[in-house]
Order: structure tokens, then C-alpha cells, then sequence
């Protein structure tokens, strides 16, 4: 069962025949522009043609150069019908194109991300985070309510964070603020100016610029006085 912390709600839409873009508008989309949602006369192969064009890119060959994600035969071939479209290349073109996974596969323009979304790394020792590719994420997760295109997880291994929170536990954050004071005395992801990620308890340091961070496991010390990059709110967790 996923424990729903904080309901960061759906992405919003403007109706069933037209909708405006959300913030995933690539940079070729003119902000505003309106697209008609064709899709009782769609199938999924059809809305993916029509979210690339509509996306800027006339040719599959244009999407593949911009978007290191999306490889050009494998787009080709889910635009012609020759190979399904899976749920992480759903959410790889919904990101690449600006619409959201669920119009792609099943032509939804009210719901927010079915499915899955993209497992980041791992928090392992000292509540760090192991990185991986942000553009190849290691592997896909059950999406908790409300996941939008932003949603992201961390899977904690080890026993770093127990008591609260387990072995394999998984942890979704959505948006990341440069803000630390938002999330003062809270739980959150964390990334330091040094480059860290880390899930932890933030707190104030001995000046306005520095922070110090509490690990859940009294194994681990505080890391006192570090300089925050941004941090990102825990929406849900997810006991395994």
C-alpha cells in the first residue's frame, strides 16, 4: 500500500475537445497553443505521431537528434504500428513532446501519469543517494495517486533510514524548490552544492545560507553547516 503524505493533485487540463499545454512544453511548442484531441478516431500510434508533430519535430529523425531518450527506429516503429508502446516510452515521448503518457496510450486528457514512473537511484549509506542517469533511469515503479509528469522515486537500501523507513521502502518526490526554508524541520530529499542527493531532516545551520542535515538511523551524525542546492518534498512512500 502506498502511504499518500501529501497530495500534490493532477495535471490540469481545459476540457475534452481542446486543452492548453502544461509545463511540459518542449522548447520548439509556442506556450498557449491549443491542440484538438482527436482521440475516439485515434489509436495510440496515431496520438504519438500527432504529439510529435505537434511538438515541433516534423520527421522521427528530429525527435531522435534533440532527445538523447528516443531512439529513431524504435520511434518509427511504435509510430507505424509495428511495435506497442510500452509505458516507459509513453512517459519518454509524453516528456520529449509535452503531453502526458496516459493521452499517448489511452487518449486521457484528465488524469495525470498512469502506470509508472522512473526510479532514480538508490539511498544507501548515510541516507545518500546513488544517482543514476537521469535520462535512463535504472528501472520503472507502480506510480502513487496523483503522479504527475514530475514524479519521481528512490529506493532505500539497506537499513540507513530505519526506523522510518525500511529496506526497499520506496520514496517519490515530485518538484524540487531552491527554497531550503520550505522544508524546514521536514523530511525531504536533499541535493548539496557539492553535487549529493540526500534523503534527510533539514534544519537550520549557524548562518541564513547553511543547513544542517539529520539522518533518520542515530548510526549516522548530523551533517552540520552545508550548503543547499534545492530540495524536493516527500509526497509518498511506498512500504515493499
Amino acid at each position: 500500500m502506498i502511504d499518500q503524505v501529501s497530495n500534490v493533485g493532477n495535471i490540469a487540463h481545459d476540457g475534452n475537445s481542446y486543452r492548453l499545454y502544461d509545463n511540459l512544453s518542449t522548447p520548439n511548442r509556442t506556450n498557449g497553443t491549443k491542440f484538438i484531441d482527436y482521440t475516439e478516431a485515434m489509436e495510440p500510434k496515431d496520438r504519438l505521431q500527432r504529439a510529435r508533430i505537434d511538438g515541433g519535430f516534423p520527421k522521427a529523425a528530429d525527435a531522435a537528434r534533440a532527445h538523447r531518450t528516443i531512439n529513431q527506429h524504435t520511434l518509427t516503429s511504435n509510430e507505424n504500428g509495428n511495435r506497442e508502446i510500452s509505458k516507459k516510452m509513453a512517459e519518454v515521448y509524453g516528456q520529449a513532446f509535452g503531453v502526458s503518457a496516459a493521452w499517448i496510450l489511452y487518449g486521457d486528457t484528465k488524469n495525470s501519469l498512469q502506470g509508472e514512473v522512473p526510479l532514480r537511484g538508490k539511498v544507501g549509506a548515510g541516507s545518500e543517494v546513488y544517482v543514476f542517469d537521469d535520462d535512463h533511469p535504472m528501472d520503472y515503479v507502480e506510480a502513487p495517486p496523483h503522479a504527475t509528469a514530475n514524479t519521481s522515486a528512490l529506493e532505500v537500501d539497506g537499513d540507513s533510514m530505519f526506523p522510518v523507513y525500511e529496506d526497499r521502502a520506496i520514496i517519490y518526490y515530485s518538484d524540487n524548490v531552491t527554497d531550503p526554508s520550505v522544508m524546514l524541520n521536514k523530511r525531504c530529499v536533499v541535493k548539496l552544492a557539492n553535487g549529493r542527493i540526500l534523503v534527510k531532516k533539514l534544519r537550520r545551520g549557524t548562518t541564513d545560507e547553511l543547513w544542517n542535515l539529520d539522518s533518520f538511523n542515530p548510526a549516522f551524525p548530523t551533517m552540520e553547516d552545508q550548503i543547499v542546492e534545492w530540495v524536493a518534498k516527500i509526497d509518498w512512500v511506498k512500504e515493499r
